[in-house]
């Protein structure tokens, strides 16, 4: 058969070409579209995630309920030391969900009914329901090469010293500083809480700081030169400019805490020399 007086030549050639396009998306897919494929990876992983807690959850259910009602100290002694597996790599993929959907976590985590009879060093490897008042504290991390990476991280001290870091279901909304007294309710497993949505009042503010006013800190400029170098290679508006550019470093980091002044004086020249 001739292809080029062949009717289907054009179907070959559309064929080729969605083929040719399919394969250059896939090879190429994370390079034009980074972000979508990050995206896709993501949501792949929580769900991987997902299903491994559920299977966890399915076999801890099945061998605590084995351990209960088991009469033989040998057998109940096997089932232990089983739930202790289970609950070593369930904890290992809980900490990891907590940490990208805590939402689905407190949907996902076992209540007391499935683990209270169990003895106290088991029960204490499981995450439990929390609801603690405390001092935020926000760390903030810059990515100048891609701003959009970069993090906040939110922390809850409570009155003993004990520091949580928080997961959040609902954004935070309204503008927060460190030191604001909040009340945080969800989870919590070795020292972090995935913190329930705002529809379960997971996260409440109850004491606002109000900034206090910024302090001005004064900074005096020495201009100097030598007894046998005399030159004056800045003035005393290079200075200006140069401390106002700290000013502004210093004003945007304390949010607006501290500003800086200065004054310059000089030159003055040493009794020495270079």
């Amino acid at each position: 058969m001739d292809l080029k007086d062949s009717k289907w030549l054009p179907v070959f050639v559309f064929l080729g070409l969605v083929i040719f396009v399919f394969l250059v998306w896939f090879v190429f897919r994370e390079q034009i579209f980074p972000q979508a494929a990050t995206q896709s990876e993501e949501k792949i992983r929580q769900v991987q995630l997902i299903e491994k807690i559920i299977n966890l959850n399915a076999q801890f259910k099945k061998l605590s309920s084995a351990c209960k009602t088991s009469a033989d100290s040998l057998q109940k002694e096997s089932y232990g030391k089983q739930l202790v597996g289970v609950i070593s790599e369930r904890n290992q993929i809980m900490l990891s969900l907590i940490k990208i959907n805590p939402a689905k976590a407190n949907e996902l985590a076992l209540t007391e009914e499935d683990f209270s009879y169990l003895p106290s060093y088991l029960q204490n490897k499981i995450e439990k329901k929390i609801e603690i008042e405390g001092i935020l504290e926000i760390l903030h991390s810059d990515n100048f090469d891609d701003p959009s990476k970069s993090t906040f991280q939110y922390f809850l001290r409570d009155n003993n010293g004990n520091i949580y870091e928080l997961y959040l279901t609902s954004p935070i909304t309204s503008p927060l500083v460190s030191n604001t007294r909040i009340r945080a309710k969800g989870i919590e497993l070795e020292g972090n809480i995935a913190v329930l949505g705002e529809e379960y009042n997971g996260f409440i503010v109850l004491q606002i700081v109000t900034t206090p006013p910024p302090g001005i800190e004064k900074i005096a400029v020495i201009l100097v030169n030598f007894q046998n170098d005399t030159s004056q290679p800045i003035t005393k508006d290079d200075v200006n400019n140069m401390i106002g550019q700290v000013a502004d470093y210093y004003t945007e980091n304390s949010f607006g805490k501290v500003s800086l002044t200065a004054d310059a004086f000089g030159y003055y020249t040493l009794p020495i020399s270079k």
